[in-house]
């Protein structure tokens, strides 16, 4: 199993990879982070605190 740490702004093309690697049954995310990038700091933490929730359901 690989283990991930993921920083990102959480913007829409980091969204998707974020999503695929939450469900990808072969790694294991062992820390998140989010920095300003595309969307402010703030934003991406929110979206990257719905995207985790969203995965569960997949």
């Amino acid at each position: 199993m690989s283990k991930y740490r993921i920083d990102t702004d959480t913007a829409s093309d980091d969204a998707v990879a974020f999503l695929i690697a939450l469900r990808h049954i072969s790694s294991q995310i062992v820390g998140m982070s989010t920095a300003s990038g595309n969307v402010p700091a703030g934003q991406a933490t929110k979206t990257r605190y719905t995207l985790r929730g969203f995965a569960v359901l997949l």
